[in-house]
């Protein structure tokens, strides 16, 4: 004779059980509704080429290969991408943002913007905004009409180097084809 705590269980078990099949139903759907869109939008023309960055289809960690991260060379780590139109060309360019793999103290940090219509497979690189020379922790990128600021921290003489405190800002324009600071300040 089952007792009322087996009957729940059993109850509980079945409804784990449907609960299961629900959700791998509605996953299985979900997966057919996206092939199918796929499948709909290339009828409609969309690129068969190869991806460009645009369609953020990129190691990065490939990509960047100029940061000296000598002494311990462990690699670089990328900190952020972010997407934008900062050319007017119509088209999403990428800003990457990375530092070398660290354990301790920061590294600096490097920005660099890629042209989102160059092959994902070999991006164009556009400029460095960026580099550790500038000593920056990146703690925030935005993209507006044309522009990119960038706010982050520096190390003041008294930092330790594990905790720059020192605000700055910096406003790159487009000018004559290429980026150009406009202003370095505290954000």
């Amino acid at each position: 004779m089952s007792t009322a705590h087996d009957v729940l269980l059993r109850r509980g078990r079945r409804g784990i059980a449907a609960a299961a099949v629900g959700a791998a139903v509605v996953w299985a759907l979900l997966l057919s509704g996206c092939g199918a869109g796929e499948s709909h939008q290339a009828e409609e023309g969309a690129s068969t080429g190869p991806p460009s960055v645009s369609e953020r289809h990129v190691d990065w960690t490939t990509v960047i290969t100029d940061l000296n991260c000598s002494p311990m060379n462990r690699g670089v780590e990328i900190d952020g991408v972010l997407y934008g139109d900062v050319r007017g060309s119509g088209t999403d360019d990428a800003l990457v943002w990375a530092d070398c793999v660290h354990y301790t103290s920061p590294w600096p940090y490097q920005l660099e913007v890629f042209d989102g219509r160059s092959n994902a497979a070999n991006p164009t690189r556009l400029a460095v905004l960026v580099s550790p020379t500038d000593q920056m922790i990146i703690k925030s990128v935005a993209v507006g009409d044309r522009s990119i600021a960038v706010n982050g921290l520096r190390w003041d003489s008294r930092d330790p180097s594990c905790c720059p405190s020192l605000r700055i800002g910096y406003i790159f324009t487009r000018q004559d084809g290429r980026f150009v600071r406009t202003t370095a300040s505290p954000p």
